[in-house]
């Protein structure tokens, strides 16, 4: 008989369902800086803590000239991403490590890469207000 090897999933209400990851809300005491609830996912037959996955993998061709932006030294860019239906998308795409930001600056509209990387959103505070930016921080970038 072959074990049952999926994980169940416990819900914020205590319900349970079976799903790849244990979503546990952690007690009242681990609070993150904000004062909300973490939650933590745990794998069901070692009970170790696992991380969240933040990965990003997009293919797509380079819509604007790459920006070293002096300031912060990052490398900017718009990466499109055209969809089957004829939509196209478009994703903010900043660049950090220095071997990179050499090798992307190179890089012209229209050039098609792919580019792995991480999700991030940046927070700051202006003169109009509160403002916020989803972008990807490239980790590897290569043409296609």
């Amino acid at each position: 008989m072959r074990a049952d090897r999926r994980l169940w999933r416990i819900t914020a209400h205590g319900s349970i369902m079976k799903s790849n990851h244990i979503q546990v809300k952690a007690p009242a005491i681990a609070k993150n800086n904000r004062g909300s609830e973490q939650s933590h996912t745990i794998h069901r037959e070692s009970g170790e803590p696992q991380a969240d996955i933040n990965m990003v993998q997009l293919h797509g061709e380079i819509g604007s000239i790459p920006l070293l932006v002096e300031a912060s030294g990052e490398l900017q860019f718009r990466l499109v991403i055209r969809q089957a239906e004829g939509i196209r998308e478009s994703v903010e795409c900043v660049v950090t490590q220095p071997r990179m930001k050499r090798s992307g600056a190179a890089l012209r509209v229209g050039t098609r890469v792919e580019i792995q990387g991480r999700l991030r959103r940046k927070f700051w505070r202006g003169a109009s207000g509160l403002g916020s930016k989803t972008y990807v921080e490239v980790t590897s970038l290569a043409r296609r």
